[in-house]
């Protein structure tokens, strides 16, 4: 931050002391002439590093691992500070390409502080500015703890988020704070903050449109993700198998490598487990495998381990309320849904995951759109839907909120992204960027590579509906699994009561209904903000006009709303018990 009151900077210590529960002297910090820093250790993870270096001069951290070997090697933390001179290099450094990315560098002699995120936007690094004052932070709470203001809520945020879900481009739960674009340089100096993209998202993934039938490269970026990492496997490591493709891809990086490991198929369903069987016996000892049975709605993308069946303890509020401190609340709700978290004293097994490989493929349309070549339906109809759909939401907030997205998506086409791939950008650049929590410490991403997004982003549609560029990267690594159905082409001809993971799981008001009925009646009363009632409330659930799963997602926005007003409001305290003056 930059900040020329001394004041100021130790009411920032004493607020993230306070909020995040450790005493002062552990909030790392570093302060310069008219800037200061400042670092708290996370939870300890399978690479044992702190991910922070001071020394007297400087003090550089890393909010996620660097998965470099150089990196991972240095038990001193020095290497964590010269990282810092690849990201001077610019995109040729490589600096960029190690999503996620989320790095500061704190220059005491030249009193200023830089920070990057990766290229693909993945790692979280958030900025805030006012007046004589400007910050940079990895996470929205620490940059709300920080202001030089009270800090309150953004209605154009919740407005995108009743809607799709989550946040919309750069905009956060808290005014005035944004999330950088991806592969973005900030710095913080007495001339304020100031952003340079290494490389505009738009010209990157624009760069590489003739390059869609070369598989070696996210290939190979996916082995290096898994051989980089494979020292710090252990026997408390696994992979998590289902019987789709993201995860096939991964488990193929690991058995072309050599590198044994084990694998986990949570059921329901039980058609996870037939296929992932088929993937064990064809690759003929090259990993063990076991089946777990879990809680479908438990079984999340944080590397934490599901939950039994049954339904998840302490009240609904108690457990959105948890997740949005822990994970940070700029990411969708679906974790309310699971037991609250507690937080790590030991390093958690490392996880090898496909987790964020979605995007690899077609979204928002089908392959009716393609045949007809309806892109503009399909654009249309991607539109319309947000007004369409939830519509217990009040319709003020609904046609507000499809503003946002129709202007947003407007922003992909001028930036010349335009037909069906302009669909394929939102979903990625406001779902996968935006939507999805934090990548654990303790989970590593084959999928998660720029090479990945360069050769499937602009793959013809009709190929993108059926994965074919995973299916051919998967079978270039492991041919044997050649002919092993993928639960989608199965679960087609299936009853989705029985096969769908979403289908499965319990509604909140079939979990605990009482617990539902007090927890909507406290949420609609706090937030005040969707137009529901607790009428409406009772009328929806039991008449379903938008089906079981729509409507149990869109009554947890609700609770994710409440607990971001929970959390804004111990902030504003701790602002006014520490006030601080710049």
């Amino acid at each position: 931050m930059y900040c020329r009151s001394s004041e100021m900077i130790s009411a920032v210590s004493n607020r993230l002391s306070e909020y995040f529960n450790v005493a002062y002297d552990a909030v790392i910090q570093q302060r310069g002439a008219t800037t200061a820093s400042f670092f708290i250790p996370g939870e300890p993870d399978p690479f044992e590093n702190d991910w922070c270096y001071r020394d007297a001069d400087s003090l550089s951290a890393s909010a996620y691992p660097i998965l470099l070997r150089e990196v991972l090697e240095d038990r001193s933390g020095l290497a964590v500070r010269k990282f810092v001179s690849r990201l001077r290099q610019g995109v040729s450094g490589g600096a960029f390409n190690q999503p996620p990315l989320s790095y500061m560098h704190h220059n005491v002699r030249n009193d200023s502080i830089v920070a990057a995120n990766d290229i693909m936007g993945i790692g979280k690094l958030y900025y805030y500015q006012a007046d004589d004052f400007c910050l940079v932070a990895s996470g929205v709470i620490g940059a709300a703890l920080g202001m030089n203001r009270l800090p309150i809520q953004d209605d154009d945020f919740w407005d995108a988020y009743y809607v799709t879900g989550g946040g919309l481009n750069n905009s956060t739960y808290v005014r005035g704070v944004s999330l950088a674009p991806p592969g973005t340089v900030i710095t913080v100096s007495e001339q304020g903050v100031k952003l340079r993209q290494e490389l505009e998202f738009s010209d990157f993934l624009l760069q590489p449109k003739g390059l869609t039938d070369s598989i070696e490269p996210p290939v190979n970026a996916g082995q290096n993700v898994v051989d980089v990492v494979a020292p710090y496997l252990s026997d408390e490591s696994r992979l998590r198998l289902s019987g789709g493709v993201d995860s096939r891809f991964a488990a193929a990086t690991l058995v072309s490598l050599g590198i044994p490991f084990t694998a986990t198929t949570f059921v329901p369903p039980d058609l996870e487990a037939e296929i992932a069987a088929q993937l064990h016996e064809r690759a003929e000892g090259s990993f063990d495998w076991l089946a777990v049975e879990a809680n479908p709605g438990t079984v999340r993308q944080d590397g934490g381990t599901p939950q039994p069946p049954g339904p998840s303890s302490g009240s609904i509020l108690q457990r959105a309320s948890s997740w949005f401190r822990y994970l940070g609340g700029d990411h969708w709700s679906t974790p309310v849904r699971s037991n609250v978290p507690v937080r790590r004293l030991t390093p958690a097994p490392l996880m090898i995951s496909g987790s964020h490989g979605d995007f690899t493929r077609a979204h928002y349309y089908s392959l009716r759109d393609i045949q007809e070549g309806g892109a503009s339906s399909a654009l249309e109809r991607y539109l319309t839907s947000f007004v369409r759909n939830r519509s217990v939401l009040s319709e003020e907030l609904r046609d507000h909120g499809a503003q946002l997205v129709k202007n947003e998506l407007l922003g992909s086409l001028v930036k010349g992204i335009d037909g069906l791939y302009a669909l394929d950008y939102s979903f990625y650049y406001n779902r996968v960027r935006r939507q999805f929590p934090p990548v654990a410490p303790s989970v590593a991403l084959p999928m998660l590579t720029p090479e990945m997004l360069l050769r499937t982003f602009w793959v013809p549609p009709e190929r993108k509906i059926d994965a074919s560029a995973i299916r051919r990267m998967t079978l270039h690594m492991v041919p044997d699994w050649d002919g092993v159905p993928y639960f989608h082409e199965i679960a087609a001809e299936l009853d989705p009561k029985t096969t769908n993971k979403v289908s499965l799981q319990d509604t909140y008001w079939e979990t605990d209904r009482n617990d539902f009925l007090d927890s909507m009646e406290t949420a609609i009363d706090s937030t005040d903000y969707s137009g529901l009632t607790m009428q409406t409330v009772l009328d929806e659930i039991a008449t379903l006009p938008e089906g079981r799963n729509r409507t149990n997602q869109t009554f947890e926005f609700v609770f994710w709303h409440d607990a971001a007003k929970r959390v804004l409001a111990d902030i504003v305290s701790l602002h006014e018990l520490h006030p601080g003056s710049v």
